[in-house]
């Protein structure tokens, strides 16, 4: 008698992933769109002529004739060598609509408005009474657009009733572009639904960077339409390690910065991508600060603040950022988003380490980039603070 009974799975099976290994259950997230009761304009920005309406945690863009919509992730996530990305997307309303075009995806394009060229990556688009598949290389198609007809299991959708709740799932193995499978499901299964085999078949990368952001978007020609975002979820599937990357840290030195006066909050150091380099996954991991003088002092770990007076950014070598330090008078803190903060007291240090969303150093859709800010007040004038902090670039 046997205990033992062989199970075996295909690729066309959703177990089986597109690097012909079996998902496992540990998923490593690297970033979701739930929406529970406010939508984090941190995360996920929303940008054009039309309108957004959030309600009953979901996103409807609406358009009128000339008008796009576009909610895409500030964060551009990070792909594992080697390792298998899924994505996965639900929405409403992506049925076709004279008129409209609606897409959604793993992609970027210009930061020029209406944002409509120099796409890279991949998405779903519902145009002209019907569905495609297609897939960019930094503003050109890689392949001709896959029309839904042309899908290997069309039979499984060609009477799927796009106005519906829809959920896709899309994986890709990129090293250069190995492929990239849609599915779907349908009656409660996760089918597969089309392959792309991209290996063998071209000359060229699949898309230039395997890093890109979530993106939905909503965009007339004449009519009038809506498109709904329910949430999204990107994971890479064999990852062990979160932490693996190249990491480095930046520091005032030991002089330090001399704060003026007791009144103001003031910039100690600030970090920024460099230009061109938005598709480069940067997280702060450690931010530290001292005070080398008898005084008490409170800090502030800000997200996009405003600062007062000209900064002068320095590029650090082999690495996508860039830098400035605050220069102790003019260079002045109001606003921005709080991700830290705490008091520490004389001659004494601070140290405080992150792995959240937040401190992630995403970009805008026009380009404007993020910008975290060590900031620091003290209780007495010409207060010296030293401080630094550490990054992981993927």
């Amino acid at each position: 008698m046997s205990y033992f009974e062989e199970i075996t799975f295909s690729n066309s099976q959703f177990p089986v992933n597109i690097g012909s290994t079996l998902r496992i259950s540990s998923k490593h997230n690297l970033g979701y769109g739930k929406k529970i009761n406010y939508d984090n304009s941190e995360l996920v920005e929303s940008i054009g002529t039309g309108t957004d309406l959030f309600s009953n945690n979901i996103n409807t863009m609406s358009v009128t004739s000339g008008q796009y919509r576009i909610r895409q992730s500030k964060i551009f996530y990070p792909y594992y060598p080697g390792n298998p990305q899924l994505t996965e997307f639900t929405c409403i309303n992506f049925q076709s609509e004279t008129g409209i075009i609606k897409r959604l995806g793993y992609f970027s394009s210009s930061t020029i408005s209406p944002y409509d060229t120099g796409f890279d990556g991949y998405f779903l688009e519902s145009s002209n009474g019907s569905y495609f598949l297609k897939i960019y290389n930094n503003g050109s198609l890689i392949t001709n657009p896959i029309e839904w007809t042309s899908f290997d299991n069309y039979n499984l959708i060609s009477n799927y009733d796009f106005a519906n709740f829809t959920v896709f799932a899309l994986d890709f193995l990129w090293l250069g572009g190995v492929g990239l499978r849609l599915f779907m499901v349908v009656n409660g299964k996760l089918e597969l639904i089309h392959t792309y085999a991209h290996a063998g078949n071209s000359n060229q990368l699949i898309f230039k960077s395997p890093q890109q952001p979530v993106r939905y978007e909503i965009r007339s020609t004449t009519g009038s339409g809506s498109f709904v975002d329910v949430c999204h979820s990107v994971d890479s599937e064999g990852i062990e390690n979160s932490d693996d990357g190249y990491g480095y840290s930046i520091s005032t030195g030991i002089a330090g910065i001399s704060m003026q006066s007791l009144s103001n909050t003031y910039l100690i150091m600030a970090l920024r991508k460099k230009d061109n380099f938005r598709e480069n996954y940067v997280q702060l991991v450690k931010a530290y600060l001292y005070t080398k003088s008898n005084t008490n002092v409170s800090f502030l770990l800000l997200k996009n603040p405003n600062i007062a007076g000209a900064l002068s950014y320095t590029p650090k070598n082999n690495s996508c950022i860039e830098y400035a330090f605050g220069n102790g008078t003019t260079n002045t803190i109001t606003g921005g988003f709080e991700l830290e903060d705490g008091t520490f007291y004389q001659r004494n240090e601070v140290s405080k380490t992150f792995r959240d969303y937040m401190s992630i150093l995403g970009q805008s859709i026009n380009g404007t980039k993020d910008i975290i800010a060590l900031c620091a007040k003290a209780d007495s004038n010409n207060t010296v603070i030293t401080g630094s902090m550490k990054v992981i670039e993927i």
